[in-house]
């Protein structure tokens, strides 16, 4: 395991650096929900050539069982949010969507142990809603993804026994049905294994009592599991939409801290990369482009001690690894989590982060960070009336956006907009 700079916090290492101005910007809120007193919950977005699709569930007060996926859309990078629209019957949670280029979009949920999707062709077409799947134990991780030419896919895994069994299932057409693939990957518990899913292929990274592991799909099947690191800590699995891959994990040091490893692996070719320390942490999330620019964001300790949020990107797959302070570290009440990350196409990172205080989350907050900054530029979120953390997406044509909810009777889903 490699060591090198490990007694410099990410703010040690921003002053090293010159200061570069961001030219990403933030747009205004803007409100896809009405003031209608319903709960509103688990968004997800995706944003492809400034078209952008959010979905998430609606229930009436005080009834979340009776939850509903909704969705709306977005035309064009300046244009409005459509008015949203029911996608589901009641009793649905965890809705993942997915873009392309052309328009074409899936939004896939889960219904109990039943998967269902909805597609459509264009960026004008009707949403089709079908059954993917009936799963054989309760549902993790679900993702989605839609290659260039309209076909969607998605990846879940599900309980067996003790540990996890991970399921890819896609359509061979638009007119074709779903296929689930055999289960080929088995991960031990108590925690599920985390997955990645584009366009070109699929990535699961977890813990044994060996180490850390990671899979990838290759020619539509998954590879034997490759031995990421013997260290033993919270793997995250990231891959572009073309097929780079990124797993980042947390390992443990003499006397109590905790350095967060990255290794990376290139389209097409047979291995991973060695490990590589990217800064003093735990519990990273991780994204990165098809250029290879990587985004690795972590917390900087356990509950009851300083909080923070850091990050460290690196350009183009190769070259060290810049460490940069997202959230300065602080004395609260509270856990500040980095929670999602993305990559857009021109390599400006976006990380968005919770605060847990206690029993509920208090809030949270999305930053985003051009090449070459050193200050990130906070999303105009309202963390004292959200009720997660926001969802952020990379477009590959340039920008991206944040997505979350806010609470009480003015409430509800709310956007903004990363514009390159």
């Amino acid at each position: 395991m490699r060591l090198r700079a490990l007694a410099l916090t990410g703010s040690a290492l921003a002053a090293l650096a010159p200061v570069t101005a961001s030219a990403a910007t933030w747009s205004p809120p803007a409100v896809l929900t009405p003031r209608d007193g319903a709960s509103y919950a688990v968004p997800h977005a995706a944003s492809e050539s400034g078209r952008a699709v959010a979905t998430w569930v609606r229930a009436p007060a005080a009834t979340r069982g009776r939850a509903r996926v909704h969705v709306a859309v977005r035309a064009t990078r300046t244009s409005r949010w459509s008015r949203a629209v029911a996608l589901s019957p009641p009793g649905a949670d965890a809705p993942r969507a997915a873009l392309n280029a052309r328009g074409d979009a899936v939004v896939v949920w889960v219904a109990g142990r039943r998967l269902v999707a909805a597609v459509r062709r264009g960026a004008d077409g009707d949403w089709v809603v079908g059954t993917v799947t009936d799963a054989g134990g309760a549902v993790q991780g679900l993702r989605a993804a839609i290659d260039v030419v309209g076909r969607p896919s998605a990846m879940w895994s599900e309980t067996s026994g003790s540990g996890f069994v991970v399921r890819v299932a896609a359509r061979a057409s638009a007119s074709a049905g779903w296929t689930v693939r055999p289960a080929r990957i088995s991960t031990p518990g108590p925690q599920p294994p985390s997955l990645a899913l584009a366009r070109s292929g699929a990535m699961v990274a977890w813990t044994d009592d060996d180490g850390t592991r990671a899979a990838r799909t290759v020619a539509g099947a998954f590879e034997r599991p490759s031995e990421l690191s013997r260290d033993v800590g919270a793997p995250t699995a990231a891959m572009s939409s073309g097929g780079v891959a990124l797993g980042a994990w947390s390992a443990a040091l003499p006397g109590g801290s905790s350095v967060v490893l990255a290794a990376g692996r290139a389209r097409g070719t047979g291995g991973w990369a060695a490990s590589e320390d990217v800064g003093i942490g735990l519990r990273p999330v991780a994204a990165l482009n098809d250029r290879g620019d990587g985004v690795v964001a972590w917390s900087l300790d356990e509950t009851g001690a300083p909080q923070g949020i850091e990050a460290a990107t690196r350009r183009g797959g190769r070259g060290p690894w810049r460490a940069t302070t997202v959230v300065p570290r602080r004395v609260c009440a509270c856990t500040l989590l980095a929670s999602a990350t993305a990559v857009d196409g021109a390599g400006v990172a976006l990380v968005a982060w919770r605060r847990d205080d206690g029993a509920s989350t208090g809030g949270g907050g999305a930053a985003a960070l051009a090449p070459g900054a050193l200050a990130w530029r906070l999303a105009p979120v309202s963390p004292g009336r959200m009720t997660g953390a926001p969802v952020v997406a990379g477009d590959a044509a340039g920008g991206g956006l944040a997505v979350w909810v806010e609470a009480g009777p003015r409430g509800g889903v709310r956007a903004v907009t990363l514009r390159p």
